[in-house]
């Protein structure tokens, strides 16, 4: 047999919260030490300050006949959007074989993205190295004593360290990016708590102080955390964390376990103070109340990290601004960071009878896209054109009805009248675009026709 042919590791998840694609590290230490041929392209190494310019470059760049797609990121999001920067530019790889390496999409949402030059694997990347390429993984004893070299090598040395303890939840909120999108998938997996304690001394090894559970519920199964908490008590290498909970599994003996475990940061989801509202959503707490309850026993030693919503099905602009008002108390504690996401109202089976907002587009990649890179009109021209012909990435720019207009606008009227909160700072690229284009759109219009047509005017689509 000859020499296999190289193949390309291609990275465009442009991880703005600076975690390590752990699972790509593995993959493409297994590739380097058996000395299989690869090159390996990464979309956050691009020098060019233009995002267009940046991918289309790296696309162009790529020789090899088959790329691997890496998605070894912590959530759902940055796969997402990083399926839909591949769709967008997916001509530049038009004559290659292109294997997406996830097991995190269903085969419904696929079957709607399907090429004569695309396969979904259902395997992490470096399963799918191992398995489809024959090429051994390290031992953990060897890639964990080399793996400073790695991430050298790789441009991966300040990234953060982060693992699952189990992945799910049982909770079904409607929103949440982690839900497990397979038919008779168990509600919560359980990963090797021995491979977390690798990662955390790994990382107080090569210095690093802080560590995150990514797991959308780190409570989830509750038997299983407090007996690793007890022993992380016991064994921890000397590195602080964060993980996310839910407000209704907290109660002062879990938290006086988290915090003697190392715990310092905890984020809350809890969306917003309608219960109505969070009905809606399947969020079957009392967000508000749960919170009012920890504060009154949390210490000062633990950083709060709050998530809300806007754009529930059904809110109206009197309940945004209810919600805004209580964030803005939020903002004002004391080691308390709210943020503020907005939810796009989109249901597949009532298709008939959503509107599109391409608005909403415009505020995902702008909040979720990194500082680093600029974007121009032309990007944001190609976001659009291909969230209005597929549908898979419809959902970017579909929204419930004529409110979410009513919606927008209050927002922005509210962000403009109180500028300094901190928890719009993720909105500044989306209030300072082309000099002020969205929000002038937006506060000027009277129905979303007449938004969409303002702005895909301006851009000109």
């Amino acid at each position: 047999m000859g020499s296999p042919r190289a193949v390309a590791v291609l990275q465009i998840i442009p991880n703005h919260h600076f975690l390590l694609p752990e699972k790509m590290i593995r993959a493409l230490a297994a590739l380097e030490t058996a000395g299989f041929p690869y090159v390996f392209y990464d979309i956050t190494q691009c020098p060019e300050q233009d995002f267009r310019s940046a991918i289309i470059k790296l696309f162009s760049s790529i020789k090899e006949g088959t790329v691997l797609v890496s998605m070894a990121c912590h959530n759902n999001y940055p796969k997402i959007e990083s399926l839909l920067l591949l769709y967008t530019y997916l001509p530049f790889l038009q004559n290659k074989t292109v294997i997406v390496c996830s097991p995190y999409f269903s085969l419904y949402e696929t079957s709607l993205i399907q090429r004569d030059n695309v396969t979904f694997s259902p395997l992490d990347l470096d399963e799918h190295v191992a398995r489809h390429l024959g090429v051994p993984l390290l031992d953990d004893d060897l890639f964990f004593e080399q793996l400073d070299e790695f991430l050298t090598l790789y441009g991966y040395r300040d990234y953060r360290f982060w693992s699952y303890l189990t992945f799910g939840c049982y909770a079904r909120c409607s929103f949440c990016y982690n839900r497990l999108p397979f038919k008779g998938a168990p509600a919560v997996t359980r990963m090797n708590p021995e491979t977390v304690l690798k990662w955390m001394r790994a990382g107080q090894r090569l210095g690093k102080t802080y560590f995150e559970f990514s797991e959308p519920n780190f409570l989830a199964d509750r038997p299983f955390a407090l007996e690793f908490l007890e022993r992380l008590r016991k064994d921890n290498p000397g590195v602080t964390w964060r993980c996310k909970a839910r407000l209704d599994d907290m109660n002062p003996d879990i938290y006086t376990a988290m915090t003697a475990a190392g715990c310092r940061t905890i984020f809350f989801g809890v969306e917003h103070v309608d219960q109505a509202l969070l009905k809606v959503i399947r969020k079957g707490e009392n967000s508000v109340k749960k919170l009012a309850e920890f504060l009154a026993y949390r210490r000062s030693e633990t950083a709060l990290h709050l998530s809300f919503l806007t754009g529930i099905r059904g809110e109206t602009p009197a309940d945004l601004r209810r919600n805004l008002d209580f964030i803005t108390k939020m903002d004002g504690v004391p080691n308390v960071e709210p943020n503020l996401g907005w939810n796009t109202l989109f249901d597949r089976k009532n298709r008939e009878a959503v509107f599109p907002n391409f608005a909403v587009a415009f505020m995902y990649m702008t909040n979720m896209l990194p500082h680093r890179w600029s974007i121009s009109q032309a990007f944001m021209k190609d976001v659009v054109r291909l969230c209005r012909k597929e549908p898979f990435f419809d959902f970017l720019c579909v929204t419930e009805s004529e409110v979410s207009l009513k919606l927008m606008q209050t927002l922005v009227v509210f962000m403009k009248t109180q500028p300094r909160q901190q928890f719009f700072r993720e909105y500044d690229r989306f209030l300072t675009y082309e000099n002020g284009l969205l929000p002038r759109l937006i506060l000027k219009s009277r129905a979303l026709e007449q938004l969409n047509e303002g702005l895909l005017s301006a851009m000109g689509v």
